[in-house]
């Protein structure tokens, strides 16, 4: 799958950082438990909600952590003199422009959400395409950034996950509009994105096994 062990550590030092794959996890179960309220209807137990901050509290103080014992650490390149450029024009520009964008966008977004749900047959607005869009931009800034030593099943991956979402959300209540009255489908629907960042935290953090797995060997013998 990857050219050589020496490619393998050009890799992960460029993205340490973002396979750090369980602080993902953990940050994704505690969203997906919070926005369970809204799919049964009524509060959470308290002890649901003392999971959920029991589990943010682990993403940020525990997860870096065992990350740094299992795999080590990498410093942290300094950005170029270009990417601090491009970062100041955004800044600027969201500074003179923010607040008029966010009106339009706040006028024409339902507008467009509008006009999807009748191209797609669905006035009611029973799918949710919030997530075909997040995971649609996932795909495509993965295909425009795609490393050479990246591993092959990332595009594959995003596009599974797109696929999936397309059709729970999307293409099934189109065809059988009972089932947005079920409650495992309302769960999903409004846990879609703790789930998504559940799932690819996962993948994240079993690529960074794959690349580095004499690291795990010699943590275990420890």
């Amino acid at each position: 799958m990857r050219n050589s062990a020496k490619h393998d550590l050009r890799y992960v030092t460029e993205n340490f950082q973002s396979l750090q794959g369980l602080t993902w996890v953990a940050l994704g179960s505690a969203f997906f438990l919070s926005s369970v309220e809204e799919a049964v209807g009524h509060p959470l137990p308290l002890w649901l909600l003392l999971l959920a901050l029991a589990l943010i509290f682990a993403a940020v103080r525990h997860v870096p952590k065992y990350y740094q014992s299992r795999f080590g650490s990498v410093e942290p390149q300094s950005p170029s003199n270009k990417h601090a450029i491009i970062s100041l024009l955004v800044l600027l520009t969201l500074g003179l422009f923010g607040r008029p964008l966010g009106r339009y966008l706040d006028s024409v977004t339902p507008q467009a959400g509008n006009q999807i749900h009748l191209m797609i047959s669905d006035p009611a607005h029973r799918t949710n395409l919030l997530p075909v869009i997040f995971w649609t931009v996932l795909l495509c800034a993965r295909v425009l950034r795609r490393s050479p030593y990246a591993s092959g099943l990332d595009v594959p991956f995003d596009m599974a996950c797109l696929l999936f979402w397309v059709f729970a959300l999307v293409f099934y209540p189109l065809r059988h509009p009972d089932v947005t009255k079920l409650a495992f489908w309302k769960v999903l629907n409004a846990g879609w994105f703790g789930i998504s960042m559940i799932v690819t935290g996962l993948y994240d953090h079993l690529t960074l096994v794959e690349l580095l797995p004499w690291r795990v060997l010699a943590g275990d013998h420890e």
